[in-house]
């Protein structure tokens, strides 16, 4: 069945290439009561970021974009091309990164396309969330390039769009030359990050190339106010993610040798979550839907297929699945999942997950506090 799917996706892949990709294909029925549209030409391989099911959607077609859902109305904000892009969910101001020789530019724009701030930041950002409605985290890659190899650092950059940018370094390795070699996208893509649904820590990956020895990524979550780190797995170099569970205690990280797993923070056994590497991984906010690698699940069975090289990002409120294949982007409506569930934000508890990050407690003793209180 699987062989089966794939040869599906590929004779798909092939016709979409001749038939300029109107329709996005896909190997067997959508979900009942869902529909598929193409909404707009895009950069291959771009970002894109959305947040409410009736948008708006900011994206990059040869320029940085702003699409309505609910009229086809598009809004130039940049003529430039962004390097990472995401919408606030408080007030649906864009933030966006350009490259800018070997750091990059970051700005703020309002709805209407108004530059609100504008700041500049060592390294090629990789990835950008909106940590509350005050605050920015980026996270960054400084790629520099020697006959021996190359010395890569990673940082995060804290910004509240009005004083100076805080840069925390993350990690700093020297890589072999076949690594250095990469495209800087491709090594851009070793330094991923992703916000915990209590706004607290961040999963961050960081490659490592030891002598003698296959490179990797090791996966840690790393806490924004104590910057305590602890270590919670490894993956292959390639593997997608992490992606936070909605409950928050777990992260969803590929496996390029095998199957996307779950990683407990708690440091308990890993579990096999999808039978696909997880190369590229996006996962609804109920946690029912997931599309890993262009295969769309729900509850852990696959609903259908999409060529290879389809990514996507769901609302936060469930309603939609926005699917970037090649130069297009593509809607996906009415798979009716469930907003993510309310998390508790008690001072007490965030004040326990901080010692935990610190080491000062143990998961158990997380637990157990949590019970009393």
């Amino acid at each position: 069945m699987i062989r089966y799917c794939s040869r599906l996706a590929l004779l798909a892949s092939i016709a979409c290439f001749f038939s300029g990709c109107a329709t996005l294909p896909h190997s067997s029925p959508l979900p009942q009561g869902s529909q598929l549209r193409k909404i707009s030409p895009a950069d291959s391989g771009s970002p894109f970021s959305l947040q409410e099911g009736d948008g708006p959607l900011a994206f990059s077609d040869e320029s940085l974009q702003l699409l309505d859902l609910k009229t086809g109305t598009k809004r130039l904000l940049a003529k430039e091309r962004p390097i990472a892009v995401a919408i606030s969910a408080f007030d649906k101001r864009v933030a966006a990164a350009f490259p800018a020789g070997s750091g990059s530019i970051v700005r703020i724009y309002d709805a209407a396309g108004k530059v609100l701030a504008e700041t500049t930041v060592g390294g090629r950002v990789t990835s950008i969330v909106w940590r509350n409605k005050d605050e920015l985290v980026l996270a960054a890659l400084s790629i520099k390039k020697y006959s021996f190899g190359a010395q890569l650092d990673s940082i995060l950059y804290r910004w509240d769009g009005i004083g100076k940018v805080l840069a925390i370094p993350a990690n700093g390795t020297t890589v072999r030359p076949y690594i250095a070699k990469m495209p800087d996208e491709a090594l851009a893509r070793t330094f991923a990050m992703a916000l915990s649904p209590y706004g607290d820590e961040v999963a961050l990956t960081k490659l490592k190339d030891p002598p003698n020895f296959t490179p990797f990524l090791q996966i840690f979550t790393h806490h924004l106010d104590s910057s305590g780190e602890r270590q919670i797995g490894e993956a292959p170099l390639g593997s997608g993610g992490p992606v936070y569970a909605p409950g928050g205690e777990k992260v969803l990280m590929g496996n390029a040798d095998g199957e996307a797993r779950w990683i407990p923070l708690s440091g308990g056994k890993e579990a096999e979550a999808y039978r696909s590497p997880g190369t590229s991984i996006a996962l609804s906010p109920s946690g029912t839907y997931a599309l890993v690698d262009g295969h769309l699940y729900r509850e852990r069975k696959e609903v259908t297929s999409f060529p290879p090289g389809t990514t996507g990002v769901f609302s936060s409120d469930g309603s939609v699945l926005v699917l970037r294949y090649r130069d297009a982007i593509y809607l996906l409506t009415g798979i009716n999942d469930s907003p993510a569930p309310a998390l508790s934000q008690d001072s007490r508890l965030m004040e326990l997950r901080r010692l935990r990050s610190k080491g000062l407690i143990t998961q158990e003793e997380l637990e157990k506090a949590r019970g009393k209180h």
